[in-house]
């Protein structure tokens, strides 16, 4: 450190490109040591806290076999270019979730930490999982989110609750009373207060991703805290199209 300090006011009364000559020959490897320092800083900073991209579109398919990840990330790829991203500050982000019998509690409430945090706009998921999230609260009304274009051309696909019946097994569940029942019909015939909430679409995923395997048919629940409506829409109408062209 003396040396350094005695170099330091020699170095005072030497030209500027005498300093730099001085410095490359007798302190070169403290300066490379502190170039790849910084360097690793900066890059760490930015890793840490740079602007991370925005999601745009996500989906998490629950329950769903056979699904490589090669194929997610060509689907996210066309959707990418479908909604007309910027791929450094936009993302679409597709995502597969098991819910195991023997964890079932804890793997869905992990479901609903995602509705809750607004990171998920439309779940994929089986019959049996689409009921639990009706019964959280954790669907919407898919007349609310999207366009009526889109509700046409899924037509009979439409899965719907009774938004009576649904409030009536609310308050049994609130007195520890409710019986367990699917509240998940195919038709709205029936039913006092018809809501579409969900869209069976088995066919349309397996059109674009291929090789799915699931205990039933899928359906499509739009998540009650998405605010991408307008990608959203133009996902499932894509979807729509994909299928019926393949």
């Amino acid at each position: 450190m003396r040396k350094f300090f005695a170099d330091f006011q020699k170095m005072k009364g030497m030209k500027p490109g005498q300093v730099v000559a001085h410095l490359w020959e007798y302190y070169r490897f403290h300066l490379l040591v502190l170039a790849l320092v910084l360097f690793f800083a900066i890059g760490l900073g930015k890793a840490m806290f740079g602007k991370k991209p925005e999601t745009v579109f996500s989906a998490v398919l629950v329950n769903v076999g056979g699904v490589e990840e090669e194929a997610c990330q060509a689907l996210e790829t066309q959707l990418a270019d479908l909604l007309e991203l910027d791929p450094e500050t936009q993302l679409v982000d597709l995502r597969t979730v098991t819910v195991m019998p023997d964890n079932a509690l804890v793997s869905l409430q992990s479901l609903m930490l995602q509705v809750v945090s607004g990171e998920t706009d439309l779940f994929l998921c089986t019959g049996d999982i689409a009921n639990y999230l009706l019964k959280s609260g954790a669907v919407s009304d898919l007349g609310s989110v999207l366009s009526a274009e889109t509700l046409d051309r899924y037509g009979d696909k439409l899965i719907y609750a009774d938004a009576e019946e649904l409030t009536a097994w609310t308050e049994a569940s609130q007195s520890g009373s409710a019986p367990e029942v699917d509240l998940l019909h195919s038709t709205p015939e029936g039913l006092v207060q018809p809501v579409a909430v969900a869209i069976e679409m088995t066919e349309q995923w397996q059109a674009v991703l291929g090789g799915m395997r699931s205990d039933g048919p899928l359906y499509g629940a739009v998540a009650v805290t998405t605010d991408r409506q307008e990608n959203l829409d133009r996902v499932l109408q894509w979807l729509a199209e994909t299928a019926a062209g393949s």
